[in-house]
């Protein structure tokens, strides 16, 4: 139920109960599927707790929703503790409660605690529901050492590596975890639109037994080759699967596309402006439009294959000089290094507060 391992220099200690994780999807279609949500829910979020106590924290910095989450919310309002809570993925509400516990609790995130709101609309959710002076919107920070503009032979080697592309066709990426609301399927369709010197590579890591969401594992994957073999196109899509080094696949492309449903940011669109690649993404996502805008760095289209088609072609003729103005505009707002050091100034904020004080992150931001 627990795994330790190291990762840069951090230890890191996973708690998760596989085997109630394996029940929950197999019951994901009948009555009893929220009971285990539940159970599963209590369990893992009681194993978080105890290890929590027997901790001492300076501050708590949770991200996204899970039954850990929920339990270290609940123990750093309990216990007065500061706290960072990361919002990352769409929902409704910025509070989180485990099964049955909402009517019988109440939590304060306006004492002594941070909202980090990753795109717009996360953070007009939290105003909605009063929490406004505490919310910081920012997207997630981009690497600028590791994501830039590629040379022309740091372009063509990386092409030469993940694609067959010649130097005289287009080459479209999209790079995702092959869940269903990444949309990977959408792209075929749309390259069966395209002319014969345009190509596409799909890659990202394929679903586990640990995901609980529709998608495809890793041998499920070949289904897309079956679906471009219908569609005519299997002679200019690669596909596959496994880790992706995200800063090569840029560096090959053309045009990064992002055809994802609900998503609460997506962090390869702003590496892919940083890496001077015009991005095609989901009109409906709001979260995208916060950073796109038609004809300057990619085009914003509903999930039309034959709008998307089009959209490539103008992407592609974007001219060097607007690239190097886009990628640059994006490296200045949102850099690792500007972003860390903000977060340096809001956790000692966070730290040097009392009990019952309410953050400003507006003022924190600029001591």
């Amino acid at each position: 139920m627990r795994e330790q391992y190291t990762l840069d220099d951090v230890e890191i200690e996973r708690v998760v109960s596989k085997r109630l994780r394996n029940l929950n999807r197999r019951l994901a279609s009948t009555p009893f599927r929220r009971i285990s949500n539940a159970l599963m829910s209590h369990i893992e979020a009681r194993a978080v707790k105890k290890i929590i106590a027997s901790k001492t924290f300076d501050l708590i910095h949770t991200f996204g929703y899970s039954p850990a989450t929920a339990a270290a919310i609940k123990w750093s309002r309990k216990h007065r503790t500061p706290l960072i809570l990361e919002l990352v993925n769409p929902m409704p509400t910025p509070y989180q409660y485990l099964p049955g516990s909402r009517f019988f609790s109440k939590q304060d995130l306006g004492a002594q605690s941070a909202i980090v709101a990753i795109s717009k609309e996360l953070g007009d959710m939290c105003r909605s529901h009063g929490l406004t002076e505490n919310v910081w919107t920012r997207p997630n920070p981009v690497d600028t050492e590791l994501f830039t503009i590629a040379s022309e032979s740091r372009k063509s080697t990386a092409r030469e590596k993940i694609s067959s592309a010649s130097s005289n066709e287009k080459l479209i990426v999209y790079v995702a975890k092959y869940s269903a609301r990444k949309n990977h399927t959408f792209l075929l369709d749309v390259l069966a639109k395209l002319p014969d010197n345009y190509r596409l590579v799909l890659a990202g890591p394929p679903l586990t037994d640990r995901d609980l969401i529709p998608g495809l594992r890793a041998d499920q994957v070949p289904y897309l080759n079956k679906r471009a073999e219908q569609l005519g196109v299997e002679k200019r899509v690669e596909i596959s699967h496994g880790f992706v080094d995200m800063a090569e696949y840029l560096a090959a492309a053309d045009v990064f596309c992002f055809p994802s449903k609900n998503e609460g940011m997506g962090t390869p669109l702003l590496e892919s402006l940083t890496a001077g690649v015009p991005v095609i993404a989901n009109a409906g996502e709001s979260a995208f439009r916060e950073h796109l805008v038609d004809g300057e760095n990619g085009y914003l289209r509903e999930l039309d294959p034959a709008a998307w088609a089009e959209a490539i072609i103008k992407a592609s003729d974007i001219s060097e000089n607007a690239r190097q103005k886009f990628a640059t505009d994006t490296s200045d707002k949102y850099s690792t290094d500007r972003i860390d050091a903000n977060y340096l100034k809001l956790m000692t904020a966070l730290v040097n507060s009392n009990q019952g004080d309410q953050i400003s992150v507006a003022q924190s931001l600029e001591s």
